[in-house]
């Protein structure tokens, strides 16, 4: 197997072999209209990198912490493929210098300390398709100011906003408040806002006033 590197100008191109590179399943590709390029299937993932390289993760189903550790202080933005259905446990643990993600609607549930330490992304946009969210799934994502949660998501796991130190605007699309566990909140910016939809049930639990809800950090709850 062989692994191609892409350049920031698109220009070149270095093979390394399986020796050089020995992880299954990841390929570092050049850019679509190259001769190289082999568009099918599309890839799990994309990540680029600080130095203008994009890394092509193949296969599909889970996309797996093993297939983006190597990359996880390099990584400052990633495209998750639809062959993607699952973002796995720790799967972009410790990507610090990731400020944007693009997730489709593939992608049926968040595995836990998925984004744990994600410091510098400050947006993401969660797919209708999603309907579970990990224990500490978003743990210390400090530069993360808003979220949307779409309206299939069920359940929020224990710690999984805890230490989003300027979390301020939360955006639940689901007509019943999924239900949330332990220290799901704690930390989140002082005087934030829950939007929730009209008439929709269950929200007075996250307006709790327990050091993980956000009532406690008094948060105000608009519904529209």
């Amino acid at each position: 197997m062989k692994y191609v590197k892409e350049f920031a100008d698109n220009a070149a191109y270095t093979a390394y072999t399986a020796t050089d590179y020995p992880k299954p399943n990841v390929s570092l590709c050049v850019a679509e209209g190259d001769v190289h390029y082999n568009p099918t299937p599309p890839p799990l993932c994309k990540l680029t990198l600080k130095n203008g390289e994009v890394v092509r993760l193949e296969g599909s189903g889970t996309l797996t912490s093993a297939m983006t550790s190597p990359y996880s202080a390099t990584c400052v933005s990633a495209e998750i493929g639809k062959p993607c259905t699952s973002i796995g446990n720790r799967a972009f643990y410790l990507c610090t210098s990731l400020s944007s993600i693009t997730i489709p609607d593939s992608v049926t549930s968040i595995g836990d300390v998925a984004f744990h330490d994600c410091r510098s992304l400050s947006s993401i946009t969660i797919p209708d398709s999603v309907t579970s969210i990990g224990s500490s799934a978003f743990y210390a994502c400090s530069g993360l100011t808003s979220i949307n949660i779409p309206s299939g998501v069920t359940s929020i796991g224990d710690y999984a906003f805890r230490d989003c130190f300027s979390l301020s605007a939360i955006t639940s699309f689901a007509t019943t408040a999924p239900r949330i566990y332990n220290y799901t909140f704690q930390n989140v910016k002082t005087g934030g806002t829950l939007t929730v939809p009209i008439g929709s049930s269950g929200y007075n639990t996250w307006m709790g006033t327990g050091t993980y809800y956000l009532g406690y950090y008094n948060w105000t709850k608009v519904e529209q």
